[in-house]
């Protein structure tokens, strides 16, 4: 009688430990899928200055990483990493490459390459020390910094309550046109983590602005051959410098991201 009594505790204990178990990893799948479903439907609420950037006070960047509940001093540490890397591409980077692209009413609209970016990473541990946090936010499941110079500080306490940016704004379908400045717009696709989106966009912004550059360059030889429609590149190389992002804009209905970069004309 004891034996079989206690094969079913032993049974029933066994059992328990399987629904703790399971129990376990439902609560683990649950919370990643609860982590992107509040992404999608509430993490579109950004600060203002990630939708519109300061530019006029000084050079900012952002940072974007994937926000821990357990860990959210790491993601803070990720977000500003990613945010100095911003600001140094944003300083200078090089393009070098074959690309594709064809000339519109918008300017030049990348089609594809094997164009690599390269800048200077060498400023990585001086400007972790030096370059100012002038904000630090957690919106859905990312945590989201932005670096820039003390003088951008009244500016982006004036941009720092959340919110979701509803309007689709006049840059994303033409691009601002400004004295001395050139504009380039970058898009992409929805992934499951949205910090890739926002990269990607921005990546893509960059190579759009290389391109218009490249089609400035090329412009009176291309006039004169009479294709205006179309200009194909193999090979070119374009140094990007104060290409900052201005703004950011999420489209819910077509789930793409859209990014807006600015550089001086010299």
């Amino acid at each position: 009688m004891n034996g079989s009594s206690n094969n079913f505790r032993l049974s029933f204990l066994f059992i328990g430990v399987i629904l703790v178990i399971g129990s376990i990893i439902f609560c683990a799948d649950h919370t990643i899928a609860s982590s992107h479903f509040n992404e999608i439907i509430t993490g579109k609420s950004k600060p203002g200055w990630f939708w519109n950037q300061p530019v006029n006070c000084g050079m900012t960047a952002a940072g974007i990483a994937r926000h821990s509940v357990i860990y959210p001093e790491n993601s803070k540490k990720a977000a500003r990493e990613n945010g100095i890397h911003n600001y140094m591409r944003q300083i200078e980077s090089l393009h070098t490459g074959g690309q594709a692209f064809s000339i519109t009413e918008r300017g030049a609209v990348w089609l594809g390459d094997d164009q690599v970016e390269t800048y200077d990473e060498t400023r990585l541990e001086e400007l972790t020390e030096s370059l100012p946090l002038l904000d630090y936010q957690v919106a859905g499941n990312l945590a989201l910094v932005l670096l820039g110079p003390e003088t951008c500080r009244d500016e982006t306490a004036n941009r720092k309550r959340p919110y979701p940016l509803m309007h689709r704004p006049a840059w994303v379908d033409r691009s601002p046109s400004a004295r001395g400045i050139i504009y380039a717009v970058g898009t992409s696709v929805g992934y499951y983590y949205s910090e890739s989106s926002w990269e990607r966009a921005e990546r893509e912004a960059r190579r759009n602005l290389s391109a218009s550059i490249q089609s400035r360059i090329h412009g009176l030889t291309d006039q004169q051959t009479g294709m205006s429609h179309e200009i194909i590149y193999t090979d070119h190389e374009v140094t990007l410098r104060d290409a900052v992002v201005q703004s950011r804009y999420y489209d819910q209905i077509s789930d793409l991201y859209y990014v807006l970069v600015r550089m001086p004309l010299r």
